[in-house]
């Protein structure tokens, strides 16, 4: 790897990183079963500089099989807007616990 240096000092890239991330919003909630799409407002991000990571998605206490064979999306819209999608017919299935993170960078 010509021109290329590994760092040996893990906790000095950690500290790097860490030193350049300027938001982390951590956001858990529902998708009501007659609900298939759902606008979670955050607040205002640098949309250039952030990212969504999606997270779990499940039928929580549920007692419907037909949600737990349903997926779920994640979009970043805008920089106060995380669109949130439920496949399949919603009337049909229980609700969805959802949960997802966005990071913004300096």
């Amino acid at each position: 790897m010509s021109g290329a240096s590994i760092p040996t000092d893990l906790s000095a890239v950690a500290k790097t990183l860490a030193t350049g991330i300027k938001s982390i919003q951590q956001v858990s909630n529902v998708i009501a079963g007659a609900t298939t799409q759902v606008n979670v407002t955050i607040s205002a991000i640098n949309f250039a500089k952030s990212f969504l990571v999606p997270g779990n998605a499940n039928a929580g206490n549920t007692t419907d099989a037909a949600a737990n064979y349903q997926s779920v999306s994640f979009v970043l819209t805008s920089s106060t807007n995380v669109q949130v999608t439920r496949s399949g017919t919603a009337a049909a299935a229980g609700n969805i616990v959802y949960s997802f993170t966005v990071v913004e960078f300096y």
